[in-house]
């Protein structure tokens, strides 16, 4: 028996240099990512041992100091809860299985992760800060100073300089959702008060200062959680949209046109090809770009869009054009008489969104990249040429991604065409298609 509490107390004093060295590491690491896995050899908490006890053991104490110190925390798990047992003995009734503990664990460092989130989301522009009154004194006040170099600089500093007093006016009243909270219960107390003293001017004249306050809280709340959440349904409904009809198409078609070659399996080429755009509508192509045409393209972008890097979104650029309209113009048509574009507006935050409630697999997750709002203008700008000219080199009867046709066409029209062509004692009928 003392043989087994010597040893008893020899395994807790390697435990104790155990946590010691991890707090070494932790200072070591200064903040970086890392992580601690395996066997830890000690339950953390009372439910992960199975007899239900809600003692905390000496050990369990200094696993938990010790985990405080270092500042780790487990990381997203799945499968079975226990991952031990212990005292499996054999009876005259079969095996008897004694207790069951989690002792394998993967642990990461909290501070890195946010750390690293900091970096990634330094700012992050929030579409109800354009309803503000200070809104756009504070754009006018930033974008006024002079900044020497090209366009697409000035305008890229500017931004940057804006990110700092935006900030401060969104968050100046503290947590927007803990603002919502307390203006709800003072607004509460307020109404109890009244109905005890209802002729108290006072407190009426602060009842309606409340329900003011309360309700540009709640707005903005609204607005900030949509704005996360990204969900255009809320505006459009599921009705028989544009929209709707967008995401009935990208889920329906999944067929992607790798080369473009004959019927027998040669390339076109250019005198084989049955539709040419004209020279005019080639030169219009190529012609300068417009100050209006870029505005079209900057209003076209949905204000829900992804920010990128730099974390201002479309609502910015379409509130406070009045301002900055002039000088994004400048730098949009920069790109297209230079044909270089600045790295930071060409820089792409490559994000990935897990497909599952827990994701432990690379499959698990698909990449979405998130662009500026600059370079999506550039983008759209290209694109809103093109598009125009596609309906002259496609054929009529493609329905699908030709602005002013719908892929919904051909499918109603197809049950009509071939109404009755089972019937019997009618002449006789053929269909062909084009393929």
């Amino acid at each position: 028996m003392g043989k087994e509490t010597e040893l008893r107390k020899t395994l807790q004093g390697y435990e104790r240099l155990y946590w010691e060295a991890n707090d070494g590491i932790a200072i070591y690491v200064n903040g970086k990512p890392w992580c601690i896995a395996g066997d830890i050899n000690v339950t953390l908490y009372p439910n992960e041992h199975s007899s239900g006890n809600s003692v905390m053991t000496p050990d369990m104490m200094e696993f938990q100091d010790c985990l405080n110190i270092i500042k780790v925390e487990d990381i997203c798990k799945s499968g079975l809860h226990f991952t031990r047992t212990k005292n499996v003995q054999r009876t005259k009734a079969g095996n008897k299985t004694g207790i069951l503990k989690k002792l394998d664990r993967v642990m990461s460092n909290e501070d890195s992760s946010i750390t690293f989130k900091k970096k990634i989301k330094a700012f992050r522009f929030s579409n109800f800060l354009t309803d503000k009154q200070e809104f756009l004194p504070i754009v006018k006040e930033k974008w006024s100073k002079e900044v020497k170099g090209f366009h697409m600089y000035q305008v890229v500093q500017k931004m940057k300089s804006l990110k700092s007093p935006l900030n401060n006016l969104g968050w100046c009243k503290g947590s927007l959702f803990k603002r919502v909270v307390s203006l709800r219960d003072e607004l509460k107390r307020v109404q109890i008060d009244i109905d005890k003293d209802p002729h108290n001017t006072i407190l009426k004249y602060l009842e309606a200062k409340l329900v003011k306050e309360f309700y540009v809280a709640e707005a903005d709340e609204e607005k900030f959680l949509s704005q996360q959440a990204k969900i255009k349904w809320l505006s459009e409904g599921d009705k028989t949209s544009n929209y709707f009809h967008k995401v009935l198409k990208g889920r329906s078609i999944k067929s992607k046109i790798l080369s473009l070659t004959d019927a027998k399996g040669g390339y076109y080429k250019e005198d084989q090809i049955p539709q040419k755009i004209s020279n005019e509508i080639a030169l219009n192509m190529i012609a300068n770009v417009s100050d209006s045409e870029i505005k079209r393209a900057m209003f076209d972008i949905e204000d829900s869009k992804a920010p990128g890097p730099n974390g201002f979104t479309a609502a910015f650029f379409k509130k406070a054009w009045r301002v900055i309209g002039n000088d994004v113009c400048k730098a949009v048509n920069e790109f297209f008489s230079s044909g270089r574009m600045l790295g930071e507006i060409n820089a792409t935050l490559i994000s990935l969104i897990p497909n599952v409630e827990t994701p432990n697999k690379v499959t698990n997750f698909r990449p979405i990249a998130c662009c500026n709002v600059l370079y999506k203008c550039i983008s759209k700008v290209i694109t809103n040429r093109i598009k125009f000219i596609l309906g002259i080199l496609v054929s009529n009867n493609q329905c699908a991604f030709i602005l002013g046709r719908s892929i919904q066409d051909n499918i109603l029209l197809t049950p009509e065409i071939m109404k009755r062509y089972n019937r019997k004692g009618v002449p006789k009928r053929v269909v062909v298609t084009d393929i």
